[in-house]
């Protein structure tokens, strides 16, 4: 027999707790879980509490019935964060499409890949004449998520040309202010043994 959970109403973290007590104990009151959850899913564009919510909604109820519910609310949420420069975001609603199995292994590390590479693409625009250290991390983050994906070769062609041009910006700047990162060989005292 289920002990029930005293949740304050309205909390994401008190759901979630019934949705695990719900889980524990495969019970039929589980339905009003569902539709605050889904209620929480569809009003609040949180994509970190939504991948959680969904997380604990598919192990209640179908993984069908879920993808249904919120295939295109996902995908109309990446659009949003996508045109709103909101990053971060848009990488965890693509996780939340990996949650509900609508993304194979490849096209989740490629569309993440692809955000990466829109928010250093973001920043480079953002400043231009100026240098910001972060935006080669994007660019190699993006690239590393690529490494054992197949059939993407001119998006990583792409990355590593942007990440050798952002590499190259850096190393004369630390040029300029006065650290030469390529020393010179004096070749008239140098020898081979």
């Amino acid at each position: 027999m289920c002990i029930p959970v005293l949740v304050r109403k309205n909390t994401l973290s008190g759901l979630l707790r019934s949705g695990d007590q719900s889980r524990k104990c495969l019970r039929i009151g589980s339905r009003n879980f569902t539709q605050t959850g889904s209620m929480y899913i569809q009003r609040d564009r949180f994509p970190f509490w939504q991948n959680r919510f969904l997380s604990v909604l598919i192990s209640i109820s179908s993984l069908e019935r879920r993808r249904a519910d919120f295939k295109q609310l996902l995908l109309d949420q990446i659009q949003e964060f996508k045109h709103s420069n909101f990053f971060g975001n848009e990488r965890k609603s693509i996780e939340c499409l990996k949650t509900l199995n609508l993304l194979t292994s490849e096209e989740y590390k490629i569309r993440r890949a692809e955000c990466y590479q829109a928010e250093g693409d973001h920043w480079v625009v953002k400043i231009p004449e100026g240098y910001n250290p972060n935006i080669v991390d994007f660019y190699v983050k993006a690239f590393r998520k690529l490494h054992s994906v197949r059939d993407c070769d001119d998006l990583r062609d792409s990355l590593a040309k942007k990440i050798d041009a952002q590499q190259l910006i850096k190393s004369e700047i630390i040029g300029k202010v006065g650290v030469n990162l390529l020393p010179k060989i004096d070749s008239a005292n140098f020898r081979c043994s």
